[in-house]
Order: structure tokens, then C-alpha cells, then sequence
């Protein structure tokens, strides 16, 4: 196994999981019981990550202005609505509405944009930002989780931008 995928399974194991299967990937909490594989145990273990780097970096993330804070969280954005545009033109119909076909794209998006990358700087830029950022999660599938979450976090940086412009702050 590689380097990163051993820095998953020891992160697994400080937070109380135990790796039952390497090939698929399985882990159980051991207090809780609950159960993760594939897919599932990965994002477990980027959730415990990004919550980590999510602390180490908030000495960093407090010493942003609003306004810097405000333009991160539109680039942000920015990568997020990128991941969609691509899931969307993988399409097999490029004529499909938005957020209308569901495609391995989707999946990768979903990878992309629940990350640290994306998920966990928004997380810690919303706390900067002293308002937390909530979404409703569809829950049905890749593509329906990706464009809940970036429509969303849309809605969120819009509802954001009168009070956060850089040349107001």
C-alpha cells in the first residue's frame, strides 16, 4: 500500500477505528460500531484529516482579514462550480440540464469536492467568516450531493457578498 494510504489507516486508528480489510478498504469505530468500506472508510478517514489540518490551521485562518477570508471562500466556490462544469461535459449529452446525469465524473467531482480541498476550507473560512455555513444534504446520490452542496455554497457567498466586498471592508 502507499505512503498516504498508511497515513489513512494510522489516522483511522489515533481516532478509535479499527482497519478489519485493507483490499476493500473497511474500518470500524470501536466504541460506536459503526462500519465503513470503500468509498466510505477513505472519506472517514479525509473527514479526520481535514478536521486536523482544520485545527492546525486556525492560528492561520484568524489572522485573515474578513475581506481576505471573503475572497478565499470565493475561490473556493470558483474550484467547486469548476468541478461541476466538468462532471457536466463528461456527460454522454451534452444538451442534459445541469446537474442531470449521473456519471463516474460525478463520483470524481464528489471525491474533489468533498475534501479538504473544498469542504474543509469552507468549513474553516466560515468560522473566520463568524458564520457558519450549513447545507442540506440530498443524500441520494454523487451527482445530487455535489450540486445540493455547490448551489448552496453559492447561495451562502452571494448572501455574503453585500456585507464582505474587499473595497468595503
Amino acid at each position: 500500500m502507499s505512503a498516504e494510504f498508511d497515513q489513512k489507516v494510522a489516522l483511522l486508528e489515533s481516532h478509535g477505528w479499527t482497519v478489519e480489510s485493507e483490499n476493500p478498504f473497511e474500518a470500524r469505530h470501536d466504541e460506536s460500531g459503526s462500519f465503513a468500506s470503500g468509498l466510505a472508510a477513505h472519506a472517514v478517514a479525509d473527514m479526520l484529516r481535514a478536521e486536523l489540518e482544520a485545527e492546525l490551521d486556525q492560528p492561520m485562518m484568524s489572522s485573515l482579514s474578513l475581506a481576505d477570508a471573503f475572497v478565499a471562500l470565493q475561490a473556493v466556490l470558483e474550484r467547486a462550480q469548476r468541478y461541476v462544469a466538468i462532471a457536466q461535459a463528461s456527460s454522454t449529452d451534452a444538451s442534459l440540464a445541469p446537474c442531470s446525469e449521473e456519471t463516474e465524473a460525478w463520483q470524481v467531482a464528489f471525491e474533489l469536492v468533498f475534501s479538504d480541498d473544498i469542504r474543509g476550507q469552507v468549513q474553516a473560512l466560515s468560522v473566520r467568516l463568524n458564520s457558519p455555513f450549513t447545507w442540506d444534504d440530498a443524500d441520494t446520490s454523487y451527482r445530487e450531493d455535489v450540486c445540493a452542496f455547490v448551489q448552496q455554497l453559492s447561495a451562502y457567498v452571494h448572501k455574503l457578498a453585500p456585507y464582505l466586498r474587499p473595497s468595503t471592508v
